[in-house]
């Protein structure tokens, strides 16, 4: 099971159409109507400007995908059993009116002729690139009742381009235990935020044209995030619950940073192994250069990321700082990676330096790459180096290891709909 969410900038009852005993998804929205599956859930989270109204951090519908078929399977299976999903413009029902069957094959053919709906000749690319049509026989509508997110899911209610399912994947189960637990399916709590008037509005030009431009984003958006280099996130989670464990007998203590252990060197050289690696992979993001070691990787750093020596992660449970690659030039290395190659090749005489503070820093040094390298490949992604916070895509989140106070406090402000604090 997948869980795909996105911000829906037009709920207008056409796409999600909630209609009918059975919720569709035939229209817009192109990349996920060609890739999901049976048993998927689609959630769609409310936008920040609706005519005036704010409902972004709000649950619009979600779905569970029961039934998948292709265009044309699905005007046949609506001419034969929903004939209510047709479009009728004229009718008086308003349910009617946005019915999203609105393409219509000639028999054995594939063939097709736009029916008057709410999309026009504009929209027929970006909607024929979908595909299929989703039906859920299990959905939950709210419009413009639009229900709050609890904290712990709104990494859903994101305002980019685009829609997302890897990065909800450690939610999943809870979200839809949440939803199910909560609310009855099957059930319109409200009705749709914008109203379409096919008399002043001939095939709905505003949201036709608004949906247009949300097709090209959600085609354009689709490859970054599925892409991101999240599978280092999880070696660090893990090597960070291993130093939890230790902590049970190794007290985290500036006075214990000479203590070494054989599980603290297996904590230092796995750290250290892994920024190699992510290293490696940030120099070719920034520099498009094949590297692989050291020297070049100082270079490369000094040149397109100078601050990277300045940065700090604190451990606040224990008070501590730390700042991982101080004076990290051009031309020097920092401190402790000239202990890690020295236990990695030379244990038995420098055993020792597999200790405590230098396991602590080869972690927070982690961290911070990982950090980086997720920035800047959303950086590029996205047509820039700027501030691109990503601790929306780090999840689930670290347990010790914060950034420096100023960085979370950047990003609560940019994000004010967080009311979960994140940070020290």
């Amino acid at each position: 099971m997948r869980l795909f969410s996105y911000c829906i900038p037009t709920d207008d009852g056409a796409a999600p159409n909630p209609y009918w005993g059975v919720c569709t998804l035939a229209i817009c929205k192109p990349v996920i109507r060609r890739v999901a599956e049976e048993g998927d859930w689609i959630v769609g989270v409310g936008s920040k400007n609706v005519n005036g109204k704010d409902y972004s951090g709000k649950l619009v519908y979600a779905m569970r995908v029961s039934n998948k078929m292709t265009l044309r399977e699905y005007d046949i299976h609506c001419q034969m059993v929903l004939k209510e999903k047709i479009p009728d413009v004229i009718n008086n029902d308003y349910r009617r009116q946005v019915g999203d069957c609105i393409y219509e094959y000639e028999n054995k053919g594939y063939e097709h002729r736009l029916r008057d709906s709410v999309h026009g000749p504009k929209n027929v690319d970006k909607d024929l690139r979908g595909v299929n049509v989703l039906m859920a026989d299990q959905f939950y509508y709210f419009g413009n009742k639009a229900v709050e997110l609890p904290p712990q899911f709104l990494i859903l209610a994101r305002q980019n381009q685009g829609h997302q399912s890897t990065r909800n994947q450690f939610i999943k189960s809870d979200f839809v235990q949440w939803l199910q637990k909560t609310y009855e399916a099957n059930k319109l709590y409200g009705e749709p935020q914008v109203k379409v008037n096919f008399a002043k509005d001939k095939n709905g030009n505003y949201c036709a044209t608004r949906r247009c431009e949300s097709a090209d984003e959600d085609e354009a958006a689709d490859y970054s995030e599925e892409k991101l280099p999240t599978h280092h996130w999880n070696y660090f989670r893990a090597l960070e619950a291993d130093l939890k464990t230790t902590s049970r007998y190794i007290e985290i203590h500036p006075d214990n940073f000479s203590t070494f252990s054989t599980g603290l060197a297996q904590l230092f050289l796995a750290a250290s192994s892994e920024i190699d690696v992510v290293l490696k992979q940030l120099c070719d993001l920034l520099s498009g250069e094949q590297v692989g070691n050291m020297k070049e990787y100082s270079r490369i750093v000094a040149e397109k990321l100078p601050s990277l020596q300045d940065k700090r992660v604190f451990i606040p449970i224990y008070g501590i700082e730390l700042q991982p690659f101080k004076d990290w030039t051009a031309s020097k290395k920092f401190s402790w990676w000239d202990a890690y190659n020295e236990v990695k090749h030379h244990r038995n005489t420098h055993y020792e330096k597999a200790n405590l503070g230098n396991a602590l820093n080869a972690l927070g040094g982690l961290y911070i790459l990982i950090f980086e390298l997720i920035r800047v490949h959303k950086g590029k992604s996205e047509g820039g180096f700027g501030q691109h916070f990503v601790y929306r895509d780090l999840q689930p989140q670290q347990e010790l290891f914060r950034l420096e106070r100023e960085e979370y406090d950047r990003d609560i402000l940019e994000n004010p709909r967080r009311i979960y604090k994140r940070g020290i």
